[in-house]
């Protein structure tokens, strides 16, 4: 159940990086200003930032649960765990919290070289943080998936 999580959230943050790629391309989307291309990228991350909270606490749980039966598979993707929630936390409590602020101000006072380059300055360490989750849950799948075929240990053939 955890690898199924896991495996949901990394397909759900792949889905937004492409949404983001089309968004922000000159030639697939026409007519659609860099600030309405980035509002609805925006919306569509808090939503992607939801649902690594559902699909990390939910294999965070299982995760738990296994490592009470020992083995250090689970516990290694236990921990990756609670660093992509960590890091997603960071991104959606702090960093995004902070590049609305400076939008808001850039809306009021016009836009300045000191905004904008406080925004693009903000703007790459989310994306960084967010690569840095995407990291952590590929590796915490990577961790689970010996686990995933083999529930006990395997049984010899008799020659």
């Amino acid at each position: 159940m955890a690898l199924l999580a896991i495996g949901f959230w990394i397909g759900c943050a792949t889905f937004f990086l492409l949404v983001t790629q089309i968004l922000f391309n000159p030639d697939i989307v026409v007519g659609v200003s860099r600030e309405i291309a980035g509002s609805i990228s925006a919306a569509v991350l808090r939503r992607v930032f939801w649902i690594t909270y559902l699909t990390g606490g939910t294999a965070l749980f299982f995760l738990i649960v296994a490592s009470f039966s020992g083995g250090k598979w689970p516990r290694r993707a236990l921990a990756l765990c609670v660093l992509l929630l960590g890091l997603n936390a960071l991104n959606d409590l702090w960093i995004l919290d902070r590049l609305n602020k400076i939008k808001l101000q850039k809306t009021n006072s016009g836009e300045t070289p000191a905004l904008k380059a406080q925004f693009e300055l903000w703007h790459n360490i989310s994306i960084g943080v967010y690569g840095a989750g995407m990291v952590m849950g590929g590796l915490a799948a990577l961790c689970l998936l010996p686990a995933a075929g083999a529930p006990g240990k395997p049984k010899k053939s008799s020659k």
